[in-house]
């Protein structure tokens, strides 16, 4: 059995809003031990009280989860993260991680791409000769008429 609750603080009227299945008294100390969670800004006014908002019937953690949720979107709370994410919620928020990494790391990913350019560049200069001779040979043969011998066709053989 589950429990989604909220904190509230009495001074500035912020909530955060959570879910836990263990009883409220030991998630509330959790918190107040916990520095990383934004829950902390609650709790270091000492000012703020916690109450259940509803004991949801389920053993999974993710189901709970979508309730946390559901109580999310119904208050105005400082909660960072959303607490049930969608695979298409997931994908948007992964596809803007990408872009926001790629556009702040550019100039490393360049820098990078340098190194590895100059570190290959004799192999690099090499293959480029090999292309370049190949594509040489490739026009010399197509001018002395190398490739054009497959279009010598007999007229002879389509006329009855």
């Amino acid at each position: 059995m589950g429990i989604v609750y909220i904190l509230t603080c009495h001074t500035t009227d912020q909530n955060y809003i959570g879910s836990t299945f263990c009883s409220l008294k030991t998630r509330y100390n959790k918190h107040k031990r916990d520095k990383s969670c934004v829950s902390r800004y609650i709790i270091e006014r000492n000012n703020h009280s916690i109450r259940e908002l509803e004991t949801y019937e389920t053993e999974d953690r993710r189901e709970l989860e979508k309730r946390e949720q559901y109580w999310m979107d119904q208050y105005d709370c400082i909660n960072h993260k959303r607490a049930y994410v969608t695979k298409e919620q997931r994908k948007e928020q992964m596809k803007r991680l990408n872009e926001l990494y790629h556009k702040n790391h550019r100039k490393e990913r360049c820098d990078y791409a340098k190194q590895l350019y100059y570190k290959n560049y004799d192999k690099n200069r090499e293959g480029d000769k090999r292309r370049k001779e190949w594509r040489r040979s490739w026009k010399a043969d197509g001018r002395m008429g190398f490739y054009n011998d497959f279009l010598d066709i007999d007229v002879k053989l389509f006329h009855y």
